[in-house]
């Protein structure tokens, strides 16, 4: 027999999984902040949208705002010319940060250089150091 999950620990887990989306974080981060893990968070949010769709008895509407509150969370992005650099080639591909960091991956660019390349930008933007 399943246990039985209090009022309490709902509303706890709810709140937290609506907080994330307008946090700015992504979720590693924020639960790392809120001192939850993320394996907890993700089954809560399973958890919490199927007792919301088995109480609605429709899937459309709840699905709409989880959308909505992702769509919250996106950055604007404005592309503009770099005139102190030589324009990348055809085949480059360029990520500007609005921080003023900028990102060129050559096209010879190996998979594993890549991956420390955005490990490095994490760590630095979230406040760590290289």
């Amino acid at each position: 027999m399943p246990k039985k999950v209090s009022d309490e620990r709902k509303r706890f887990w709810r709140d937290l999984i609506e907080r994330q989306p307008t946090s700015g974080l992504n979720i590693a981060r924020f639960c790392a902040d809120a001192g939850v893990s993320q394996n907890a968070f993700y089954v809560w949010k399973k958890r919490l949208l199927t007792t919301a769709r088995e109480r609605q008895g429709t899937t459309s509407r709840r699905k709409h705002r989880w959308k909505q509150a992702e769509a919250k969370s996106l950055i604007p992005v404005r592309v503009i010319p770099d005139v102190g650099h030589q324009p990348p080639t055809a085949h480059s591909i360029e990520i500007a940060w609005p921080n003023g960091i900028v990102l060129r991956i050559p096209p010879d660019c190996g998979s594993s250089a890549l991956r420390e390349a955005f490990r490095l930008l994490t760590s630095v933007m979230n406040g760590g150091a290289c």
